[in-house]
């Protein structure tokens, strides 16, 4: 009888030399799909010598060093700005100054000066600072409700108004400075013996809800004394 020579070259690959069968090779499978799992989600697996290892997934977009940079960069940015305008708001809605001096001279005559505007700007440290400066006067000549406004290239737009006065020993200002930004300022005079008056030039600035502004806040009472002392000592001398 014929031996099937499939089934002969069957028993050749099952059984060894010795006679005995050879155990059977683990299948190998390529990917997960095999066992039912997506490979999209582990990575993928491929047969190795019958073991199952990963595969590389393929690399996928990733932000190079410039573009995380730039990223970083705006974040921080925009954190600082953050922090600059809520810290402005700690801050000191106004801000006050003044400059004082002895000046020879009554409380009356002293008074006479800074109740009369057209007087006022003779020895004034803003017409000083800018003798260009536009000025233009209204209400009554000199006392309670005068009023001027000027217009400059340094100083900007703005008027002031005598709301008070009480002479010969106060009188007040309330003052329009611009872009929002309102102060009151008061002159006290305390006579220092027959012929000689104490002048104290005080101004208090409301600084509005601008960043910007209050942080200039900071540097007002500096600025006011600077130049109230400026305006002082020109009147005395």
């Amino acid at each position: 009888m014929r031996r099937n020579s499939r089934g002969t070259l069957g028993q050749m690959c099952n059984i060894s030399h010795s006679g005995r069968s050879r155990p059977r090779r683990k299948p190998c499978y390529k990917t997960w799909e095999d066992h039912g799992v997506s490979s999209a989600t582990l990575g993928g697996l491929v047969c190795n010598r019958g073991a199952l290892t990963l595969a590389k997934p393929e690399k996928k977009h990733e932000d190079t060093g410039a573009v995380a940079w730039v990223r970083n960069a705006i974040l921080v940015a925009f954190l600082a700005v953050a922090a600059v305008v809520g810290f402005a708001y700690v801050l000191e809605p106004t801000a006050s100054g003044e400059g004082k001096q002895v000046i020879k001279g009554t409380p009356e005559e002293i008074f006479a000066e800074f109740n009369d505007f057209r007087r006022y700007n003779i020895w004034s440290p803003w017409v000083a600072k800018d003798p260009s400066m536009r000025i233009e006067y209204a209400g009554p000549e000199r006392g309670l409700d005068a009023r001027m406004s000027w217009s400059s290239s340094i100083h900007g737009s703005g008027s002031q108004i005598i709301e008070k006065t009480e002479a010969p020993r106060l009188i007040q200002y309330r003052i329009d400075m611009g872009g929002g930004r309102k102060a009151t300022s008061r002159v006290e005079l305390t006579a220092q013996g027959p012929e000689e008056t104490l002048v104290v030039w005080t101004l208090k600035a409301e600084l509005g809800d601008l960043p910007n502004n209050r942080y200039m806040g900071l540097i007002y009472p500096s600025w006011i004394k600077a130049d109230h002392t400026l305006g002082l000592n020109r009147l005395k001398s």
